[in-house]
């Protein structure tokens, strides 16, 4: 069962890692074509700005979805490598399960925000605002797992502790 969800986390990072670059790209693509009719063309592209924004907030939010799944949102691994015994799996523990509470008592207004933005629309474009915060509602529910998914890889089994 341990080896069904390692496979399901590993398949998980890995398209969080392709989204990322994907976005990224398509950030650095639609910056470079911005620049290039500005300034070459000098015609303006109303659109660019809007899609390098949605580009960048599912950036930030799928990256810090990745951060927290990989434990690397906050570091305290040089602290809790110098305590011995249970103690750096209790903390990590209850640090993940703090962070978990925050994520879902924000996950209400999360999606209240999303609701609301879908009235109105994204400037040129026309897409429903809310595309710009459905990946932050989408990072929201998405935290707890990712707390989960890194605990359930750091832990120690009991297999390891005889």
């Amino acid at each position: 069962m341990n080896a069904i969800f390692g496979r399901l986390g590993q398949w998980a990072e890995a398209l969080l890692v392709a989204i990322c670059i994907t976005a990224f790209v398509a950030m650095i693509g639609t910056l470079a074509v911005q620049v290039v009719s500005r300034h070459l063309i000098v015609v303006p592209l109303l659109w660019a700005s809007e899609a390098g924004q949605i580009a960048f907030n599912v950036i930030v939010f799928v990256g810090g979805l990745l951060a927290v799944a990989r434990g690397d949102l906050i570091s305290m691994d040089g602290i809790l490598d110098r305590l011995s015994g249970v103690w750096p799996d209790r903390i990590r523990l209850f640090h993940g399960l703090l962070l978990a509470g925050v994520a879902v008592y924000l996950i209400p207004t999360g999606w209240q925000i999303v609701s609301t933005a879908m009235r109105f629309s994204l400037g040129m474009t026309g897409l429903p605002l809310a595309v710009i915060y459905i990946p932050g509602a989408i990072f929201l529910t998405c935290v707890p797992l990712g707390i989960w998914a890194r605990h359930a890889r750091t832990s120690p089994r009991k297999e390891d502790i005889h």
